[in-house]
């Protein structure tokens, strides 16, 4: 087993390992590339066991937040809804202001009638101005709770924007997933074309790369740290007299697969640039 390989086992740097063999044997000279015995081995499993096992620290669970378009829908029917019923608020506040503008000026009106001659003035008049002082109070409430609605419909209306706006996020990201998977099958195709040829899956990963799902089924592809495929051939291939003509048209069944790989680099150098 190389030092590398090791390293990604056991969750270490190349280094990490270099330093623990050292600290052992101060005689081993080794680099990252270098393969270690089964002893040496055996001594870096069991230092990085003693150290998990003097320091252990409880797993953190991942949460993963998922939108679906469905739950979008959902929720902007009720901040509709609640927009409405907000609105609706909005205008029996403004209908009871009218009224009550309309009661004081009717009393101020009263008011100024018993002003006029009436033998019970005073007492008709602190009734009045206790009315007047409440209703204008009644007033001063009823303007809050209309500004109140206002704010509300304008919170309502944010949100019902942020909503839409999630949801062309995600429904562009829907789009690009399906991109990248109609991708994955033209390289298939490409490769099933090259009649007798197979990838090598010699260099790959352990686990699918992060931000790809671990149940793809393209799980096994995404692991591959290089990607290139191979035909073994035969003694009677090598020994004919035709061998290259043979040889040529071996390597035109390639040319779709060659194609996409090369799209692919121009593609990244595009971006890089």
């Amino acid at each position: 087993m190389r030092v590398s390989e090791l390293a990604n086992e056991l969750g270490k740097t190349s280094k990490e390992v270099l330093d623990i063999i050292k600290q052992k044997d101060s005689s081993a000279a080794l680099f990252a590339a270098s393969s270690v015995s089964k002893d040496q081995e055996n001594m870096v499993r069991n230092a990085v066991s003693q150290k998990k096992e003097g320091k252990t620290e409880p797993a953190k669970k991942k949460l993963t937040a998922v939108f679906r378009p469905q739950n979008a829908q959902q929720q902007m029917d009720a901040l509709q809804a609640a927009l409405n019923d907000s609105r609706a608020k909005a205008d029996a506040a403004a209908l009871q202001q009218a009224e009550l503008t309309a009661q004081i000026e009717q009393l101020t009106a009263e008011l100024s009638r018993i002003a006029e001659g009436s033998d019970s003035f005073l007492t008709q008049q602190n009734q009045l101005a206790q009315a007047l002082s409440a209703k204008r109070l009644e007033q001063v409430t009823r303007r809050k709770d209309a500004e109140l609605a206002y704010s509300q419909i304008a919170a309502l209306e944010q949100r019902a924007k942020d909503s839409a706006a999630r949801r062309t996020a995600l429904e562009e990201s829907l789009a690009a997933l399906a991109a990248r998977s109609e991708a994955c099958r033209t390289e298939i195709a490409a490769i099933r074309k090259a009649k007798g040829f197979g990838i090598v899956e010699e260099n790959k990963l352990k686990r699918v790369p992060t931000g790809f799902p671990a149940d793809s089924e393209y799980a096994e592809m995404l692991k591959l740290k290089d990607f290139y495929i191979a035909k073994k051939i035969t003694e009677e291939f090598l020994l004919s007299d035709d061998l290259l003509e043979r040889t040529l048209a071996e390597f035109r069944r390639t040319q779709p697969f060659i194609a996409i790989l090369n799209r692919a680099i121009r593609y990244a150098h595009e971006e890089m640039q």
